[in-house]
């Protein structure tokens, strides 16, 4: 029987990352409102800042981004990498991106900015790499 290229974890774990995120009506809806927003995407680059596992900048890959998650948690950095059509996944903090200044034509955050120790700070940094 030929290969499908999928595994019975990989399934599982595309399984778990749709679940996970679909359960979570305002985010879905969010992020769907936050995509159309942006508009055309093919070609241009998006940040998800605090993006965990890079499942919703996934849903920009599949839009013709080119997308790239970073969040602080490696543990869901590390499954993000068992997904498919998932952005590039970075270990950073929202208060120093590791980016240079206008790197990004989008940039995002779902449901994080609470969560961090300095808001206004982040809210600079998401500016500082957003192209102006």
């Amino acid at each position: 029987m030929p290969s499908s290229g999928w595994s019975a974890s990989s399934l599982r774990d595309q399984a778990v990352a749709y679940v996970g995120h679909q359960v979570h009506v305002i985010r879905r809806r969010e992020v769907g409102t936050l995509l159309e927003w942006a508009g055309e995407l093919t070609g241009r680059t998006v940040l998800d800042v605090a993006g965990g596992d890079g499942y919703w900048a996934g849903r920009a890959v599949r839009r013709g981004a080119r997308a790239v998650c970073v969040d602080l948690a490696r543990g869901k950095l590390d499954f993000g990498r068992r997904l498919r059509g998932r952005p590039a996944l970075i270990e950073g903090d929202a208060l120093t991106l590791p980016f240079a200044d206008g790197s990004f034509d989008v940039v995002m955050s779902v449901c994080a900015i609470e969560h961090f120790d300095d808001g206004p700070g982040a809210l600079t940094e998401m500016a500082r790499v957003l192209k102006a």
